[in-house]
């Protein structure tokens, strides 16, 4: 929990013109690849008892955190104007990261009934803090291998779309709460005159 109230101060150095000192920007970076270590943890089968608490609470606002700052760098254009592009590539890459982590871990605890609702609801909880359309740039639902390092790891089960069926509702659910979000945020007048 305490990691993902942190971040959104440290984020705050990601902006290069927010910070006059370049250090704090690359200590900020350094503090969030070693934060994701830390959430990393949170994956582990051994606490699966706390992940009602854990992962849609801490492990959802630590990502989405980091998906509102990739968003806002593409939409103000900071990655051309601030020389970001490297910092651009490193949130969509945590980002992919620990979305496609939660996403394996839903097929890991399958027959969990407690541990499989606790994934699903943080899943629905970063899909809606990042939104439909950021969260399926993440995954890719057709390859079945991503490269770690020196070695190829199976990503998703997507065999035959198996399973990955169980996001569908939660997608439908997330885009009808940008819907209702988006109407509610703009309001409509007509008079008859």
């Amino acid at each position: 929990q305490f990691v993902s109230r942190v971040m959104p101060i440290v984020t705050s150095y990601f902006n290069n013109a927010a910070t006059s000192n370049n250090n704090l920007q690359r200590v900020a970076i350094e503090a969030v690849s070693n934060c994701i270590d830390i959430i990393r943890q949170a994956l582990k089968i051994q606490y699966r008892n706390a992940w009602g608490n854990i992962l849609p609470g801490g492990y959802a606002t630590f990502t989405s955190t980091l998906a509102l700052n990739l968003l806002e760098m593409r939409g103000a254009g900071n990655e051309a104007n601030n020389g970001n592009s490297e910092l651009g590539g490193k949130l969509q890459s945590w980002l992919k990261e620990l979305v496609v982590s939660l996403l394996r871990l839903r097929d890991d605890v399958e027959k969990d009934g407690t541990a499989r609702t606790a994934v699903e609801y943080a899943t629905s909880t970063v899909m809606r803090g990042m939104g439909l359309e950021l969260f399926l740039s993440l995954v890719d639902f057709t390859d079945d291998h991503v490269d770690i390092g020196d070695k190829k790891k199976k990503s998703l089960n997507t065999e035959s779309g198996g399973g990955l069926w169980w996001l569908l509702p939660l997608m439908k659910q997330s885009a009808s709460a940008d819907a209702s979000a988006l109407a509610s945020s703009s309001s409509i007048t007509t008079r008859s005159h």
